[in-house]
């Protein structure tokens, strides 16, 4: 009689144990779940710009932009990446260029396939972007910082990076990774001669 207890007790037991296991499963998948696929880039994008714009407020000016979609035609000139790795790691982008091509400013948004894929592509571009292709006058910093899914590569003055990244980090339910500043302009540098006029697509 015990003993047939005791083998009850333990299907108890173990049927409890599977469904606390299950439970645990359940909960870190949710836990996990990539969202943003359904944001909406451009719209990210602006949205960004605009609020990055009124933090900023008149003290610090910011330029008038022009914008484009990024492809895979496009994407080396205004990310560094490769038409490969875009194909590879890239959902959709948009660009936010200095309207006038002697203003420095330069904002890029990319959706990425998956939180693993805008790791790598955070990291291609600061290994692959050359500022001194994209502007006429070199910003003064180039950064790159990712937040789920979406990468956000800012080529800009000093006096306007933080707003951008703030901006950005603001944006999105996601934790935001650590800023990458890859490049700074070096006392003596000079503008990329005709760079910014290969920013309008043909």
């Amino acid at each position: 009689m015990v003993k047939k207890g005791f083998k009850v007790m333990k299907k108890a037991f173990c049927l409890v144990l599977a469904i606390l296991m299950l439970c645990a499963v359940i909960l870190t998948g949710c836990s996990e779940k990539e969202v943003g696929e359904d944001i909406e880039t451009k719209a990210a994008l602006q949205a960004i710009y605009d609020n990055a714009k009124a933090a900023l407020g008149d003290a610090v000016f910011v330029p008038m932009t022009l914008d484009y979609e990024i492809n895979a035609d496009t994407c080396a000139n205004y990310t560094g990446l490769t038409a490969e790795q875009f194909a590879e790691y890239v959902m959709d982008g948009y660009t936010l260029i200095a309207a006038i091509n002697v203003q420095t400013f330069d904002l890029a948004l990319v959706k990425c396939k998956d939180y693993a894929a805008a790791k790598e592509v955070k990291k291609l571009i600061a290994e692959g972007f050359n500022p001194a292709n994209r502007v006429c006058a070199i910003p003064d910093q180039a950064f790159v910082i990712e937040s789920g899914r979406f990468v956000l590569l800012g080529g800009m003055s000093n006096d306007t990076a933080e707003a951008f990244q703030k901006a950005f980090t603001d944006q999105f339910e996601t934790k935001a990774g650590e800023v990458n500043k890859f490049f700074e302009r070096g006392e003596g540098d000079t503008g990329g001669g005709l760079g910014g006029l290969d920013l309008i697509p043909g």
